[in-house]
């Protein structure tokens, strides 16, 4: 893959302390402090969800919804019409837990609900109802570098079909004990970004090279611990940049180890 470059149209987020972009801006900033929480108080229903959908989603879907419905909440793009990337390195690991522990008791009584959403594109699943959505999505995983794995893949869509714009969504929800011992997560963490290739609407450019020497960009202090608590939130470094408007390069780890994802960021002309 040579340097693909893709604009930015929206961001979205949902972490601990931070129900949207709007709120984490003064901490990306430095005008603020990052708060300092492992969960979060609420877990927002999905909209747009008949009933018995809503009431069936877990925690996983209502990060990815929340991040994405921020992302899209200024936009007038059709979202019927947008292609998904839905990248995350575990899935609902509550449910994986849940199932586990049911495989364990006599009788074996595995609820449907539980073995529905199981499969690793089920939030992907529940979106495109909410939302009418017959286009083309992505689900995928690829461990810590998932978020790398989900814009290279987004970049490519858009390389290939310039005229349709890409929703991307990395997210992973905390990890409970025992899992947690095994694979500690301990914070939930969703990120969106709305990308396209019309300048006109764009908050900056991102240009990748998936050929760039492996590494990983760090941060300071209480972002870094956060940084570090989730791979959704390897993407950190690059929302401090788009938050403060400041161009530079982050290095993401990517799949295979022998790479690293370099993303140039340009602020968007003013």
């Amino acid at each position: 893959m040579s340097r693909l470059s893709i604009e930015l149209e929206a961001v979205g987020l949902f972490a601990p302390g931070w129900p949207d972009w709007a709120t984490a801006l003064a901490c990306l900033r430095g005008q603020a402090p990052v708060p300092e929480v492992t969960d979060v108080e609420r877990y927002p229903p999905p909209t747009g969800l008949p009933k018995n959908e809503r009431r069936r989603s877990s925690r996983i879907t209502r990060i990815a919804f929340a991040a994405c419905e921020d992302a899209l909440a200024a936009s007038s793009r059709d979202r019927s019409a947008l292609r998904t990337v839905f990248a995350s390195c575990s899935g609902d690991m509550d449910i994986v837990d849940d199932i586990c522990r049911a495989l364990t008791r006599e009788p074996v009584a595995l609820s449907p609900t539980q073995f529905h959403n199981s499969v690793h594109n089920a939030s992907a699943g529940y979106w495109g109802i909410a939302n009418a959505a017959r286009v083309a999505s992505t689900s995928l995983s690829a461990y810590d570098a998932s978020l790398a794995a989900g814009l290279v893949e987004a970049a490519l869509q858009l390389h290939d079909q310039p005229d349709t714009p890409v929703l991307m969504v990395c997210f992973d929800v905390m990890t409970q004990p025992p899992l947690s011992r095994a694979r500690p997560v301990p914070i939930p963490f969703a990120v969106a970004w709305l990308l396209g290739r019309d300048p006109a609407c764009s908050l900056g450019q991102l240009t990748l090279d998936a050929f760039a020497e492996p590494g990983e960009t760090t941060l300071q202090g209480p972002l870094e611990s956060m940084r570090r608590a989730n791979p959704a939130a390897r993407a950190l470094p690059l929302l401090e940049q788009v938050a403060r408007q400041t161009a530079g390069t982050v290095t993401l780890p990517m799949p295979s180890g022998r790479y690293g994802l370099a993303v140039d960021f340009g602020p968007a002309a003013t």
